[in-house]
């Protein structure tokens, strides 16, 4: 078997999460993660101190919580913007934005005039 990383399923990551197969939960301060039958998969987003230059990072993990592989990335190298989409849509279902959005939509409908 050839030598694979993170970035070989990245797609497959965010296609699961776009599709609603993956669902992701809050895992503070600020990271999100999906848990599989035997593994899980973490995500940040975070911004270097030095020069305000914004990353994300993306982590394999054992079911055990032990590192198998990780990819990061500043907003300069060509993967931070899958980096950062998975980012927003492991946040957006871990917060459950889509249900938010109905109950939002339900509430501007039932709005009377101030009038």
């Amino acid at each position: 078997m050839p030598n694979r990383s993170v970035e070989d399923i990245l797609d497959s990551i965010i296609d699961a999460t776009k599709d609603g197969k993956l669902s992701w939960d809050i895992e503070p301060p600020g990271r999100y993660v999906a848990s599989l039958p035997r593994h899980r998969i973490r995500v940040w987003e975070w911004t270097n101190e030095n020069d305000d230059t914004a990353g994300a990072t993306v982590q394999l993990l054992e079911k055990s919580g032990d590192l198998l592989d990780y990819v990061s990335a500043d907003e300069y190298k060509p993967i931070f913007a899958d980096l950062h989409r998975l980012y927003l849509d492991a946040r957006r279902s871990a917060h459950n934005v889509a249900g938010a959005i109905a109950e939002i939509e339900e509430e501007l409908a039932a709005l009377k005039p101030s009038r």
